[in-house]
């Protein structure tokens, strides 16, 4: 019988009813905005770096910067083999049975593994690359890269624990001390040391290995050091599988970086790494919310009749987030004058196809909360796979036509795409009651949206008639009419059926 970590009804521990699910909405609410603190802070110490870079570098230079952090991503993706992952998959239970320690302990040394594993084969990668690589890549740039693994890993394995124990201070007050070591040693690896683009790599190192051993030496008691063979298994047999849905979802948010490096210039990846910036005011809300989701989805997992909670979740997210994402998109060209003035101007148009690409990323993945619910996680790295694709070959396509432009369609399209597969397969998997005819409008504004505030911020519309300015500007009108339409219709349909969230029509298996 599956153990139900829910809020009971009564004495006989039955499972709690769709009135208590709703009383987790505010607390799941206070999680986010306790667990987005820390982001915030994160994000808004990375804003002020923001002019500070865009004034110092050169957009080729900023869009090095990115190439650089992106594959350091890539490279703790691959290292991490998602073993915090599959700690949080079996927190609870070890927890229960007093083997949490052990769970940890066994994560370290894995950790330690990979690190190794992964380090020597970067460095090796760069040796016979290195004559193909810019001249401005060497050693200085790489060791931190590497450097960076083990503690960073240490420091996610520990934050996760924070959260799963709901230790909010000690949460919160690491998560801002990192953030802001990080950005006051840029800083003065800037200014006062003048190492350029190496000294933010080395300020990252160096905060990360400071606040992690600290959070290592006041944690100890929970990390026993020792390994456990079965546990061992458990996390691979979890985690491994995830990794290529989890490099998926990476090449759909950072591949493109390398094509328009390729396929244009540095500077104008600049540009688009700029832009990518501005969306992530939206990409720190849906953080945020992730957070405060995860532990809530394995927790539910285990209960029955929970399926109505996902559903609703979605529904208020997407809700919420389309009016956010509308909102920075519409004000992207104070915004940017704002954080890096006119060098960077031409990045304004396509910061509303990023943010509606993060939303549908977000979207995605609770959608992905019927294969993981099934343990068919393959289905979320098919389809994320998918999205990369589309994101990547349409970018070679168009990137010589449109410029920087296509960064932002082709991103949009392909997490449109992954989000809609993820949905039909996760559905097949084990059927939530999602709001259909909801998602379908919302993926139509989003993009008319985009297109809206693409011409509105590059002001620069053809004069008198042409067939694109008609298009564009009939698409956008239909996409808001739809929206006011759409939930007339979904209000309706909501009232028939007696429950807005209790689509039972929608969609049938």
């Amino acid at each position: 019988m599956r153990r139900s970590f829910l809020p009971v009804d009564d004495e006989c521990g039955r499972p709690a009813s769709t009135t208590g699910r709703r009383q987790w909405l505010p607390q799941m609410f206070s999680d986010s905005v306790i667990y987005g603190f820390g982001n915030v802070a994160s994000r808004f110490v990375g804003l002020i770096l923001v002019p500070l870079y865009t004034r110092v570098f050169s957009p080729a230079e900023y869009g090095l910067l990115d190439v650089l952090l992106a594959s350091s991503i890539v490279l703790y993706i691959l290292a991490e083999s998602q073993i915090v992952s599959a700690v949080g998959r079996s927190f609870f239970e070890a927890r229960e049975q007093g083997t949490l320690p052990v769970l940890l302990g066994t994560a370290t040394r894995l950790y330690l593994f990979f690190t190794l594993l992964w380090s020597a084969l970067t460095a090796l990668l760069f040796v016979v690359l290195r004559p193909l690589l810019p001249s401005t890549i060497g050693w200085i740039h790489i060791a931190p890269i590497v450097l960076i693994l083990f503690p960073q890993q240490m420091f996610a394995l520990l934050q996760l624990v924070l959260r799963y124990e709901r230790r909010v201070g000690i949460y919160i007050g690491f998560t801002i001390a990192d953030v802001v070591t990080s950005g006051i040693g840029s800083a003065v690896a800037i200014f006062v040391f003048h190492s350029g683009i190496a000294g933010v790599l080395w300020a990252l190192v160096f905060s990360k290995v400071l606040w992690g051993s600290c959070l290592v030496i006041k944690m100890r008691a929970m990390i026993s050091w020792k390994a456990n063979r079965d546990y061992a298994k458990e996390m691979l047999a979890y985690g491994i599988p995830v990794v290529p849905s989890v490099l998926t979802k990476w090449g759909q948010n950072y591949a493109n970086r390398y094509v328009l490096a390729i396929q244009l210039s540095l500077s104008q990846l600049g540009l688009f790494s700029l832009a990518v910036q501005v969306a992530g005011a939206v990409a720190m809300v849906d953080s945020a919310f992730r957070q405060a989701w995860d532990p809530r989805a394995m927790q539910l997992f285990a209960s029955q009749d929970s399926e109505a909670f996902f559903a609703r979740t979605l529904h208020m997210y997407l809700a919420g987030m389309f009016l956010m994402c509308s909102g920075v998109a519409l004000f992207a060209i104070p915004i940017v004058g704002i954080l890096a003035g006119a060098r960077f101007a031409a990045a304004t148009p396509i910061v509303g196809f990023l943010v509606f690409g993060q939303m549908w990323n977000g979207t995605a993945h609770i959608l992905a909360s019927g294969n993981a619910w099934a343990r068919r996680t393959y289905w979320n790295a098919i389809a994320y796979g998918s999205g990369s694709v589309v994101n990547v070959v349409a970018l070679v396509v168009l990137a010589p036509r449109w410029g920087v432009l296509a960064g932002g369609v082709t991103y949009l399209a392909g997490a449109v795409i992954a989000a809609w597969i993820v949905l039909i397969t996760a559905q097949r998997s084990h059927h939530i009651p999602y709001a259909i005819p909801m998602l379908a409008l919302a993926t139509l504004a989003s993009g008319s949206v985009a297109c809206g505030t693409y011409y509105y911020a590059r002001g620069s519309m053809p004069a008198g008639f042409s067939l694109s300015r008609a298009a564009y500007s009939v698409g956008t009108w239909l996409g808001l009419a739809c929206i006011v339409v759409g939930v007339a219709a979904l209000r309706t349909i909501g009232s028939r059926s007696g429950s807005w969230f209790r689509p039972s029509s929608y969609w049938s298996t």
